[in-house]
């Protein structure tokens, strides 16, 4: 996505980005990083080891960055925000605007995963093609990308969809397929976004169970709906605001050998 210098910075400023509040995780948000990693690790079948090499695509304000680094992760970072970068630098980050950048950068490794929270929906489809099959390019064999961005399938995820003027392209789970099929990535899993119950504190838990609940009572019907206006096989539709997608790429991958020009040897 191609902005100018003014459009970026202003777009820190309506994102309330400040330099003072750099690498800053509240509580809620360090439970759902764990969370989510956790799943990434668990579903690739990885050990839960420390530390993990891990890259994350649009750090904004660098919570999750600053969680990583908390945590004992290794994390480097890709931002087209100049603010953002020069406070990822003043942090101690190796952080870059763009993948290519990152080598003069000290970055451009192999990484153990990716992490993109609320960033796929900023770029159109060529794009975000390119940039997923760079980052196939990137991950260690049995690396995995893990990516947040609204709801394409359900009408409760137009709000955050359509409530940033700088947001190009609506995904549904479908789309992620094709998405990670065209990079040679397999799709472990697309669906709702999971909730922290652990380590939010007792009144937001309760909060969470609660939602969770009325959730639960009005899905069925809306269920039934979506069905009926999209016949064939039946299916459930994930109904959040936001879907999360969990992508793998294979430990060992088809190669052929130069010398039978791809055909099996005799």
């Amino acid at each position: 996505m191609t902005q100018t210098p003014q459009v970026k910075n202003d777009y820190s400023r309506f994102k309330g980005w400040t330099q003072d509040s750099f690498g800053l995780c509240k509580r809620h948000w360090a439970a759902y990083y764990q969370l989510e990693i956790r799943r990434c690790v668990r579903r690739t079948g990885g050990a839960q080891r420390t530390p993990l090499k891990l890259l994350e695509i649009g750090f904004g304000n660098g919570a999750f960055m600053g969680w990583a680094n908390a945590q004992g992760h290794e994390v480097h970072g890709i931002e087209i925000e100049a603010l953002q970068l020069d406070a990822a630098r003043l942090a101690g980050f190796t952080v870059a605007e763009s993948l290519a950048d990152l080598a003069a950068h000290g970055g451009l490794a192999r990484y153990d995963g990716v992490v993109a929270f609320d960033v796929f929906e900023h770029l159109n489809p060529s794009q975000l093609q390119q940039m997923v099959k760079d980052l196939h390019s990137v991950l260690n064999p049995g690396g995995w990308i893990l990516a947040r961005f609204p709801n394409g399938d359900s009408p409760f995820g137009r709000l955050n969809q359509h409530g940033d003027l700088t947001h190009v392209t609506a995904l549904g789970s479908m789309a992620v397929r094709q998405l990670a099929k065209g990079a040679g990535l397999q799709v472990l899993s697309v669906g709702s976004q999971p909730v922290a119950l652990r380590g939010v504190g007792p009144l937001r838990a309760l909060v969470h169970v609660l939602s969770l609940a009325v959730r639960c009572l009005l899905e069925a019907p809306i269920q039934l709906l979506l069905n009926a206006y999209y016949p064939g096989a039946l299916r459930w539709f994930p109904l959040t605001p936001n879907l999360v997608a969990y992508l793998h790429k294979p430990p060992t991958e088809p190669s052929h050998d130069l010398h039978t020009n791809g055909r099996r040897p005799r």
